[in-house]
Order: C-alpha cells, then structure tokens, then sequence
C-alpha cells in the first residue's frame, strides 16, 4: 500500500501505529496521529504512482512495514534533513531579497570587520590609523592635512570652503608672537604682481606669483626642521578671491603627488588663505605693512606691466590648463 492519501484514513482503516510509523511521524514534527500530512506533503510535491520523474530536491527512501498480514508495505518520505531544508530555503532566498539597507550596510561592516581582523596586529593598526587620518581630512573640520593634529590658527567661514581662512587679525596676532610657543615658524606668500608687491605688502611676506615659484617653495621644506612645533604657511593675493587660492591648491595637489606612497603626510600639512586679501588686512593694520601704501592690479600706470606679468604667471601651464584642479586633493 503507498501513502499517496490521507495518513489520517490510513491510520483510521489500519487501527494501529507501528513504532516505524510512529519514528517517522516524529521525525516530522507532527503531535499526534490525528494531523493530517497532506498539510505538508501535498500530492504537487510528489509524483504520482507510476511516474519516472523525480524532483532533485526530495531524497527518497523507502520503508518497509510489517503488518498483520505479512504483507510488505513500502512508504516514501522525504529525509528529515532534506525536508527542512526544502522547506525553508526558499524563505532564506526571499529574506536576503527583501533585506532593507540598514541590514545590508550591518553585514558588509561586519564582513569589513572580519577582513581586518584577519590581518597581522601590526598591518591592521596601521591601516586603522590611515583610515582615521583620510576621515579626519576629508571632513575638513579644523584638522590639518595630513590628518595628525588641530589647526593651531583659529578659522572663520569664507568663499572657499575646501580652504582654511584666517582673519586678519590672527595674521596679526601670529605676527605680534601671540602663537609663538606653538608655531615654530610661517611664511606668507603673496600671490599679487611684482608692481602691487612693490607698492606695499605684509611684513615678512615673500612675493611668489607663478607656478615654478610654488613648486621651488615646496621642495625647500627643511625636513631637518623641529617637528615638535608647527610650520605654516599663509597665502593671499589683493583679494584672495583668485590668486591666492589658485595657488594654494595648486600647492597641496603637487605636495599630495610628492607624497602618494606615504599618504596622508605632507611637505606642508597646515597652510591657510588670509580672509580678504592685502586690502582688508592693510585697512585695519597699516602698520605692519611695507611700506604702507596699497597698489591695486588695475592701476592705471601698471596697464602694461599687468599684461606681461599675467602672461608671465600663466605660461607654464597654459596646454594644461583645462585639466586643473578647481579644489584642493584631498
């Protein structure tokens, strides 16, 4: 006899449960021997008597039953094992379809987590510290570029948003020695003309307005130089609308491709944009200016010399122009 009906009218014309019987109700779950196993079995998931076709999902195996009249009594089921495991791995495909992206994000942080852990003590510590030095950069929120300290200057809101800016009285105050015990030295390169330069600038101030005099000023950084205090530079032009900026990312961008195979660190970690140019500074501290007089670019006696001096500052890198940067590289 083959259990392709009910076991519940079969247990009821038989009368009893052999222990067989009973093992594999079991094995199923089922409580009592009233259940019904076409809940679960259903005639689709089985082929007919007769039929060659065998799903791959079910493994067969066949029982033989001792009945009172000797008479031999196959019984096919699926394996325990198996029918669990075509009972529920749909539901684990459509689980991992229907996982929303908060837990999408968990398991790749903690496949993440897992990578990391695999490393060696010494290479994970060190790429943690980088990839806390490349976060603490690129939320540019008070960290100087190489990702290791605070700005010792303060900074103010500006144009420039990829930009540190100063005030000019921090300029000053940096001038008067107020930050003396934590900066160990700065430059200020103005990035005007030589004709505004000579018409008065910042004390200290060193006049650098083409690309080559960037680059010159990069590749002078005295390593030998105490690494306990900070050393800065601030640059400006009449403005620091156009110039000035330029110029510094242009610096960071060329200090970034001298230092890629040790990333983050820098030639020139900390470097800032005076807020207004030379004009708002020479407007509220006259006296630390040389000589104390302010020449603008649109001077009318300097037509000539802006011509060849804006030339002059864009002659090295006119067939590149077009592939400049327009924000500093992080």
């Amino acid at each position: 006899m083959h259990l392709w009906t009910s076991p519940k009218t079969t247990l009821e014309n038989s009368g009893t449960m052999s222990p067989l019987t009973k093992q594999l109700m079991l094995s199923l779950r089922f409580d009592s021997a009233d259940e019904d196993l076409s809940s679960v079995i259903t005639p689709n998931k089985l082929p007919t008597p007769g039929s060659r076709r065998t799903p791959r999902c079910i493994n067969r195996e066949i029982f033989k039953d001792n009945r009172n009249d000797g008479e031999k009594t196959q019984l096919r089921r699926f394996s325990t094992f198996e029918s669990r495991r075509s009972f529920f791995s749909c539901k684990r495909n459509l689980d991992i379809l229907e996982s929303s992206p908060e837990q999408t994000n968990k398991r790749n942080k903690l496949t993440d987590n897992q990578s990391f852990s695999s490393l060696p003590k010494k290479e994970h510590d060190g790429l943690t510290s980088i990839t806390q030095a490349m976060e603490a950069v690129l939320q540019n929120d008070g960290i100087t570029g190489d990702g290791q300290k605070k700005l010792g200057l303060p900074i103010i809101p500006g144009n420039h948003n990829d930009l540190n800016i100063i005030s000019p009285e921090t300029l000053a105050d940096l001038i008067g020695g107020t930050y003396s015990e934590s900066i160990g030295s700065y430059r200020i390169i103005d990035c005007r003309y030589p004709y505004e330069f000579d018409g008065g600038h910042i004390q200290g101030a060193e006049n650098i307005y083409t690309e080559e005099g960037i680059l010159e000023l990069l590749y002078s950084r005295n390593k030998d130089q105490d690494n306990t205090k900070r050393h800065i530079l601030i640059f400006h032009c009449e403005f620091s609308s156009e110039r000035g900026p330029k110029k510094c990312r242009f610096l960071r961008n060329r200090d970034r491709d001298l230092n890629k195979e040790n990333y983050p660190l820098l030639n020139f970690p900390e470097i800032y944009l005076l807020h207004q140019g030379y004009k708002e500074f020479y407007a509220t501290n006259k006296t630390l200016c040389q000589p104390q007089s302010y020449k603008p670019m649109l001077d009318k006696d300097h037509t000539n010399d802006l011509k060849f001096f804006r030339k002059k500052s864009k002659s090295m890198t006119a067939g590149a122009k077009k592939f400049a940067r327009n924000s500093l590289r992080f």
